[in-house]
């Protein structure tokens, strides 16, 4: 009994912490949907690429002071907690900086730019200020400030929607980003009096800000490489094609993010566990089963994403946009997103052999692959084109770390004697999902020209 008890102990953390990492990432998919309901369809294309600069720009304006957080978190959470405050200042200042140069300059262009940057630090101090939180081990407050970190957002523009214009409207994007900005300041003004501020705290020569600084300035690489693979594809779509293609492509890709309610909890609990028990996961037989469950649990979820937009595009019609491309765009994109599932998996074997710069490196290749060949895929097949060449940089990507990792575990005395096995079970469940994708495609085709 007191060992169901244990293991009930020892399921709850990483239980709620994949959880929270699931609402977080749910929120944010939720956005898009949210804003197609107070955007004109050009804007909703253009506001997509906002979001995609705020992922950016928040790495850029905290210089990458989450890494320094995380490695101070693990000896002292008040450590983290000076840390995070000191980076979201700096964070918040360059954000100001910016938006002050942005109202100077041209009058919409630059306020736009504003906004953006201003979210962006706030979101860099929402970002660090959780670490904080997981640092303390606070389970509850963690999966709180989650779902108000998700929700309060899009869950706000939509009551203000509904309660003043009784639905659908197309606001100007400025508006709809100022609304944005006023909804992340009182969410972190939350995590503020979750956590407190923590300037008083002295800092041990080990965690000195400066020490800190030149820590995490060098994976703002590794982190501006992964947001051009996830990002790039639809700034290049925005300047090669249509505003009505950005907008389908963006909206297609959303939908498909919805598959990072599984991918984003592993990526929050598995580095951990994994660097913990190298050995457990090192073994093939364990690890082929875990993937296992992941790969049925991926590919249910992405045959109901499937059924419920085909729902959408037959009958109810919520994000007001009908082309029956949408469902090879999801499927491609969704293939490959069920990569970088497996690429969680590996790349924390690299972290606990201390081996950060092979993973740098390794995400440099793959975004310059990328940049090299999504230009011209984009140029001869428009959406279709970015779909594939984003599948294709994962699955390159997933590929090179899963090399290196089984080096290392070559190493270390434990074999790969699961390989086939592994490969197999990943390549035919990518396949399931694009099968099932072009079935949805062909019959969205027919009912939409009627043939």
């Amino acid at each position: 009994m007191s060992a169901l008890i244990d293991r009930l102990k020892g399921f709850r953390q990483p239980a709620i912490f994949g959880l929270s990492a699931a609402l977080s990432r749910a929120g944010g998919i939720l956005a898009v949907p949210i804003a197609a309901q107070a955007l004109s369809l050009e804007d909703l294309g253009y506001y997509a690429i906002c979001v995609a600069f705020i992922q950016l720009l928040c790495q850029f304006l905290s210089l990458g002071g989450s890494v320094a957080v995380a490695k101070a978190g693990a000896e002292s959470a008040d450590d983290a907690r000076a840390l995070a405050l000191r980076f979201s200042m700096v964070a918040i200042g360059l954000g100001g900086l910016v938006f002050l140069a942005g109202a100077l300059g041209k009058p919409r262009y630059g306020l736009l730019v504003g906004l953006v940057a201003l979210i962006s630090a706030l979101e860099a101090q929402q970002q660090l200020y959780q670490l904080v939180i997981r640092a303390r081990e606070r389970e509850g407050v963690f999966l709180f400030t989650s779902i108000l970190k998700a929700f309060a957002w899009p869950l706000g523009v939509l009551a203000y929607i509904l309660t003043v214009h009784q639905g659908r409207v197309d606001l100007p994007i400025e508006v709809v980003l100022t609304f944005q900005l006023a909804t992340y300041a009182a969410v972190s003004i939350g995590f503020v009096i979750a956590v407190g501020f923590g300037w008083n705290h002295s800092l041990p020569a080990s965690a000195a800000f400066g020490a800190s600084i030149l820590l995490s300035v060098p994976m703002v690489l590794h982190s501006f490489s992964q947001w051009v693979m996830n990002s790039a594809d639809r700034v290049i779509l925005g300047q090669l094609t249509s505003g009505e293609t950005l907008a389908f492509y963006s909206l297609a890709y959303s939908l498909a993010s919805i598959m990072f309610v599984i991918v984003s909890g592993m990526a929050l609990y598995l580095p951990h566990e994994i660097m913990k028990h190298v050995d457990r996961w090192g073994d093939p037989g364990f690890r082929y089963r875990f993937l296992r469950w992941y790969a049925a649990a991926y590919v249910s979820l992405f045959i109901l994403l499937l059924f419920a937009y085909m729902i959408d595009y037959s009958i109810t019609n919520l994000l007001r946009y009908r082309n029956s491309d949408m469902f090879l765009v999801l499927g491609i994109v969704g293939t490959g997103f069920l990569f970088t599932g497996v690429y969680h998996v590996y790349v924390p074997f690299l972290f606990a052999a201390g081996r950060t710069g092979l993973v740098t490196i390794q995400t440099v290749k793959a975004c310059v692959a990328y940049s090299i060949s999504i230009v011209p895929l984009i140029y001869f097949f428009d959406a279709i084109g970015a779909a594939i060449g984003t599948m294709l940089v994962w699955i390159y990507y997933m590929f090179s770390i899963r090399k290196y990792s089984i080096e290392y575990l070559d190493e270390i005395g434990i074999s790969d004697h699961h390989m086939i096995r592994e490969i197999t079970l990943i390549s035919a469940s990518s396949s399931v999902c694009l099968l099932i994708s072009l079935i949805f495609w062909v019959i969205s085709g027919i009912q939409f020209y009627g043939v």
